[in-house]
């Protein structure tokens, strides 16, 4: 386990291993991690993989969603396990993170895997693992036809950075550095660029994994029969004819294979390329309150109207609909908004908080508490906006001063005049949360 200065030993050859299988794969509809492949779920057949290469080790797995299902999935393996608690917010960096914590303070590079990505060459691994022991290049990334994918190396000199990401930042905070540092190995394995979205992309990789296993029965076969060269008499039952016959089909196998997986990156490569959308409605996955509902929504539709109509969540006003008054605010990863000037379709993956979010279950947030005891509010209708406002302000300054709060609800109209007690209201509730912080 790393210790709190996260010490380096910076001449270690020691490599080991992240292998991520916290997520809820949304967009899966499954659990992929536990998927079966060839009779063993799929985040084992990664493992399987890399501890298969030999050198790299050990392996920490990164658990979150049905944590325990996962370790008993690989109880028989020579696993250590770290616990990612921000799981259910979607993001990879907390898991990485959460792996990072978990390595031990010898290694000198780990190997970031994705669970998802089972089928990656043993060879590909060695491949990245040697790279970076030759090299010692920061950051070592496989390529498929000039594309960057999975799994990549990551010297021990990158943790301190990686540890102090934000959680609105993404590991191409790492990646979209000095091209310099970072050793980008070519490779023929398309599973590097290959992850599993979709059933059909599991239909995929299961055809996949069977034409590999096929492959390697073959093999096995004529590497059981070494009596190639004597006459048909005395030979143990496999022919020349048969021997040819066997590489044959395993070469073709390996062809099909690889062609399939190159179909499968191809497919996610130009998915992940700018389409345009519309202009009917599209679907769409929001990240909100810890839950993921999907809508159909057209691009023009937005934030607020998808709130309010598609969701139900009708405590996001619309009153000026041109971002003049700030009734409709909300956070977008932890950001005050108009909702009204936002499209639903430009979200994308960042976390959106309404008021209807903003209590912790049946308690009150601070400035909601200190809005009705300060009776900060007259019709209420710029009321929800005035506390995601207020509530934004005390999460970036817990400290305030009567400017400060003046400053912050500077856009939030009230036509009733309540500003003197909101005023009173946020600065009692940032008093109350630094009463609470302490006690």
């Amino acid at each position: 386990m790393r210790t709190d200065d996260r010490s380096i030993v910076p001449d270690s050859t020691t490599v080991a291993a992240v292998v991520l299988a916290a997520g809820l794969s949304t967009r899966m509809g499954q659990f992929k991690p536990l998927l079966p492949l060839g009779g063993a779920p799929m985040v084992a057949r990664g493992v399987e993989s890399i501890q298969s290469v030999g050198g790299i080790g050990p392996v920490v797995v990164v658990t979150g969603h049905q944590s325990e299902r996962v370790r008993s999935a690989l109880a028989d393996l020579d696993v250590r396990f770290a616990y990612n608690e921000a799981y259910e917010q979607g993001e990879m960096l907390s898991s990485v993170q959460a792996g990072v914590r978990a390595l031990p303070t010898d290694a000198g590079a780990f190997v970031l895997a994705l669970g998802d990505q089972p089928v990656v060459k043993p060879s590909t691994i060695r491949l990245l693992a040697d790279t970076w022991r030759r090299t010692g290049a920061l950051i070592v990334a496989p390529t498929y036809e000039g594309r960057r994918g999975h799994p990549i190396v990551f010297s021990s000199r990158c943790i301190p950075e990686l540890l102090a990401l934000h959680s609105n930042q993404t590991l191409k905070a790492l990646l979209d550095r000095d091209p310099n540092e970072i050793a980008q190995v070519p490779v023929d394995d398309p599973a590097v660029r290959v992850d599993i979205d979709t059933p059909q992309d599991y239909e995929c990789v299961l055809r996949v994994w069977q034409r590999r296993s096929q492959r390697r029965e073959a093999m096995e076969a004529i590497m059981d029969h070494p009596d190639q060269g004597k006459p048909d008499s005395t030979r143990s039952g496999l022919s020349r004819r048969g021997f040819l016959k066997g590489a044959g089909v395993s070469a073709a196998s390996t062809v099909l294979l690889d062609g399939t997986l190159a179909g499968i990156a191809e497919a996610q490569a130009k998915a992940g390329e700018p389409r345009v959308t519309g202009p009917g409605a599209v679907a769409l996955t929001l990240r909100l309150h810890r839950k993921a509902p999907r809508v159909e929504a057209e691009p023009r539709a937005t934030l607020a109207q998808v709130l309010r109509d598609e969701l139900d969540l009708t405590g996001t006003k619309v009153v000026c609909d041109r971002g003049a008054c700030s009734a409709c605010t909300v956070f977008l990863d932890g950001t005050p908004v108009c909702s009204c000037m936002t499209l639903a379709i430009d979200v994308g993956r960042r976390q959106v908080k309404t008021i209807e979010g903003l209590a912790d279950g049946e308690e009150l947030h601070p400035v909601q508490a200190a809005f009705i005891e300060h009776d900060a509010l007259q019709c209420g209708f710029c009321t929800p906006g005035m506390l995601m406002s207020c509530a934004g302000l005390l999460e970036r300054n817990s400290n305030p001063t009567f400017g400060d709060v003046r400053n912050a609800v500077r856009g939030n109209l009230c036509r009733c005049g309540t500003y003197p007690k909101v005023f009173d209201a946020t600065l009692a509730a940032a008093k109350a949360m630094a009463h609470k912080k302490g006690a």
